[in-house]
């Protein structure tokens, strides 16, 4: 499965174009990284009922469903019918780099266990953009770099999932520091962020916001950062952690 894969790179060096994807093995597997790394999904209805974000659940093969649930916990009390959906929805994600989007039909909502459910069907194809132009490293739970953002007012500190030459994926507690750092230079979302791998030298860089949100079930957050191009020196530095991660893993396959 994809999470056993330490690295991803584009056969280009620029965006590829959107490539349909109909083999309902492959649709399945992309939904289940999704669904693995909680990243929500937009649900925008085709009949502009408005923009709400749901996670992956449950992933029926044999019934051909999908089960999500709503990010939005204001929404917490149950499906009304002034909530009520379209039954023609259109979602998008991204995750490793990969921009998804379908359609699909809306099958029922319910509420269990003291959250709502929407049942969707599975989807007959979707579209699939590669954008990631840089490896992607995945360091392994023990051995997860530490993380320092600063931000117009203050800091936060974290560990980062994944790394690559043009970002990183940061694990942040969930508190008020940690949403201050994210959330108070909201125009141009520019942060400070110092990674220290083991104990050599920190890599120290500007970094943009590009997307952050809560875990579902542990309610850290999870942001994603993309560096401003990096000095010569920064760029070297980075560049030796990043191969000494991936020779890492490669010795653990």
């Amino acid at each position: 499965m994809q999470s056993n894969i330490s690295s991803q790179r584009d056969s280009t060096a620029e965006k590829q174009p959107p490539r349909t994807v109909d083999s309902p093995a492959h649709i399945a597997l992309l939904l289940k990284r999704l669904m693995d790394a909680q990243r929500p999904l937009t649900v925008a209805s085709t009949e502009s009922h408005g923009v709400r974000q749901f996670f992956i659940t449950s992933i029926n093969s044999t019934q051909h469903t999908l089960e999500m649930h709503s990010a939005d916990h204001t929404h917490s009390r149950g499906p009304t019918e002034t909530e009520a959906m379209p039954a023609n929805l259109h979602l998008t994600s991204q995750v490793d780099g990969v921009f998804l989007s379908f359609s699909a039909e809306l099958i029922k909502r319910g509420r269990n266990a003291d959250k709502n459910y929407t049942t969707l069907a599975f989807p007959k194809a979707l579209l699939s953009t590669q954008q990631r132009e840089n490896y992607r490293i995945l360091p392994r739970m023990m051995k997860r770099p530490a993380i320092q953002l600063d931000g117009p007012t203050g800091s936060t500190r974290g560990e980062i999932t994944n790394v690559s030459m043009g970002g990183a994926l940061a694990l942040l507690p969930n508190n008020r520091d940690s949403e201050e750092v994210l959330t108070s230079n909201a125009d141009a979302q520019l942060v400070m962020c110092a990674i220290t791998f083991d104990e050599d030298p920190t890599v120290v860089t500007s970094a943009r916001v590009c997307h952050h949100h809560r875990h579902p079930a542990t309610g850290e957050i999870i942001a994603g950062l993309t560096f401003l191009p990096l000095d010569r020196e920064t760029r070297l530095q980075l560049q030796r952690h990043t191969s000494r991660l991936e020779r890492e893993n490669a010795r653990w396959r």
